[in-house]
This record gives C-alpha cells, sequence and structure tokens, in this order.
C-alpha cells in the first residue's frame, strides 16, 4: 500500500510561494520540517518519489529518510524536475537512509516525454525484484 511523506504543515497551494520561499528557505537553512508518521519497519524494498528542489530532494523527503532506520532495507529513487536534473539526489539520499542499499534512480523531467511509459517500464524491469 503507498504511503505519503507528508509535512505537518502542508505547503501553499501556490507555486512561487512555496518553491521560492519556503523550499529555498528550508534549503538554504538545511531545515528538516516535521513530517507526518510513517513507519517502514514492515518493508524491505521502498520506492522513494522527490521533486528536485534547489538541486537537491524535498525537505520532508530529508526528514523522512533521516528519522527512519534503513539498516538492511533497500531504497529505489524516482525523481522529477524542471529541467535541472537529477543532480546527486539519489547520493544524498544513501547519506541520509544509513545502512539502505540505494538503486539507481529514474529521472522524469517535467511531465515526462511521449516514451515515458516505457522509460518507466524498463527501469523497472531492470530492478530485478
Amino acid at each position: 500500500m503507498p504511503k505519503r511523506i507528508e509535512p505537518v504543515t502542508p505547503y501553499p497551494a501556490d507555486y512561487n510561494e512555496t518553491a521560492y520561499g519556503i523550499a529555498k528557505e528550508q534549503k538554504e537553512k538545511n531545515i528538516h520540517p516535521p513530517i507526518k508518521n510513517t513507519d517502514i519497519s514492515s518493508y524491505d524494498v521502498i520506492f522513494v518519489g522527490t521533486p528536485a528542489w534547489w538541486y537537491t530532494m524535498a525537505p520532508p523527503v530529508m526528514t523522512f529518510l533521516d528519522e527512519n532506520n534503513f539498516e538492511g532495507k533497500t531504497i529505489v529513487p524516482f525523481i522529477t524536475h524542471g529541467g535541472g536534473g537529477g543532480y546527486t539526489i539519489d547520493k544524498d539520499m544513501a547519506k541520509l537512509a544509513k545502512g539502505a542499499k540505494v538503486l539507481k534512480p529514474i529521472v522524469i523531467s517535467g511531465r515526462g516525454g511521449s516514451n515515458t511509459d516505457n522509460d518507466i517500464k524498463e527501469w523497472l524491469k531492470g530492478l530485478s525484484f
């Protein structure tokens, strides 16, 4: 069953207020905002998705990775971005999720392209689960 990583205080619906205000400040000040309880103890493989915000993952994702025990677990990252790329988000995830094996991510730009469905299928096949 999919679970969402949700901050205790929701981000504003306005993109500019979120992206250029709150998210930028959280990145600059290394703020990991509190999130709603996300228990991962019963999972061995965890798909973690994030948009690329200011060259890294969204701050609530940082909180999730930093506050949970990932020892012996596998993280499968998927990343979206508006044109800047996936940066080093998978490596940043590995630093926060101590003890986890972090697999190669799929990185999707914007809303994806005409081949996005096939790209995702090929990526999933390559995971060998």
